[in-house]
């Protein structure tokens, strides 16, 4: 069974990542969503320099798998007021 994982380019995601890769053959498919907002205008670039670098290094210490990203690139002023 292939599993996805959303990675954020945390400690959590990233023992997530390291885990399904050391302990099975299944295939892993990693997703970052890079999210750009008003609240953050460096944090997504951090996150985003983060998973690259995981990436990298779990496929050279570990395992080939898929890896995607998506952009989502958003400014929040309608959600101020909740």
């Amino acid at each position: 069974m292939a599993t996805l994982l959303m990675l954020s380019g945390g400690v959590d995601s990233a023992a997530a990542l390291i885990k399904l890769l050391s302990e099975n053959r299944e295939p892993v498919f990693a997703h970052h969503i890079v999210l750009s907002d008003s609240e953050s205008s460096t944090r997504h670039k951090a996150e985003n320099y983060a998973c690259d670098r995981l990436v990298n290094y779990c496929r050279e210490h570990y395992r080939d798998f898929s890896y995607t990203k998506s952009l989502w690139d958003f400014q929040l002023p309608y959600l101020a007021g909740t």
